[in-house]
């Protein structure tokens, strides 16, 4: 079923915003599951958990994030796609059409990165079970490390920030040719490497001058979440232009600066 059949199916006394936000947030968080690029970074960041199960600080690097970030990567791809849809598709008439608005559309695709991030979350949970185990102590070159839950909880937000980002790049810049570029500027190459998605505060090998170190979990928490808010407003802001709005998107930025100041 399309998106555009739900709206016109809800009968007027149920079709309240909320109710068409949440119906289309369903639908488009199917795309993003489904969608070839999700599926194969899926597959990468499986295969990258498996290969580095060798009870060394690279396996605890890669279950702190850095294997998930591939996954942010693809759900970064399948979410500009979704966003760019009614522009690639040259469906901007039909859509002006619907009883529903473009911001709301654009809300129920950043609801729908919630169903990325939480496939996210049941993978790095498995996964964290499985090396560190219930007591929580992961023993790497003969030192036993007990890294914080607050790390983990990093990866739903990395794979989320990946995909409000893709949702604000489909909205603002709809070209398709700019996917697979900009994919690839957030997956390798300087910008990519100077973006610190993954922190690895309890590790002792890495010092304070690394790209890769934030600092403590909380403040890179608040630094993941100021990205997935500026990204949210500024998506929000190409059809809505509301002072909420804005301010969100405000908010994100004085988070990321916070974050990064104090982590």
């Amino acid at each position: 079923m399309t998106a555009t059949a739900v709206v016109l199916e809800l009968s007027p006394r149920i079709a309240t915003p909320r109710r068409i936000v949440t119906s289309l947030a369903r639908i488009e968080a199917l795309r993003i599951v489904r969608h070839p690029a999700f599926l194969l970074a899926l597959l990468g960041t499986l295969y990258t958990l498996i290969q580095e199960r060798g009870a060394d600080m690279q396996q605890l690097w890669m279950l702190n994030g850095q294997a998930f970030v591939t996954l942010g990567v693809g759900t970064f791809l399948a979410a500009f796609l979704n966003a760019s849809r009614v522009h690639r598709d040259q469906a901007d008439e039909l859509y002006a059409a619907l009883p529903t608005s473009a911001g709301t559309r654009t809300g129920a695709l950043l609801l729908s990165v919630l169903a990325a991030a939480g496939v996210a979350a049941v993978v790095a949970a498995v996964a964290w079970l499985l090396a560190v185990g219930s007591d929580g102590t992961i023993v790497i070159d003969y030192e036993a490390l007990s890294p914080s839950l607050l790390e983990p909880a990093q990866v739903p937000l990395i794979v989320a920030a990946f995909g409000t980002l893709g949702v604000a790049f489909g909205r603002w810049t709809p070209q398709p040719a700019l996917a697979p570029l900009l994919t690839i500027a957030l997956w390798v190459g300087p910008l990519a490497w100077s973006i610190p998605w993954v922190s690895m505060h309890t590790v002792p090998y890495l010092g304070s001058g690394s790209d890769w170190v934030v600092g403590p979990p909380g403040w890179h928490l608040l630094f993941l979440a100021g990205i997935i808010a500026t990204a949210s407003g500024l998506a929000l802001l190409r059809d809505v232009r509301r002072a909420e709005v804005a301010a969100l998107a405000i908010g994100g930025v004085a988070a990321i600066v916070v974050g990064l100041a104090l982590g």
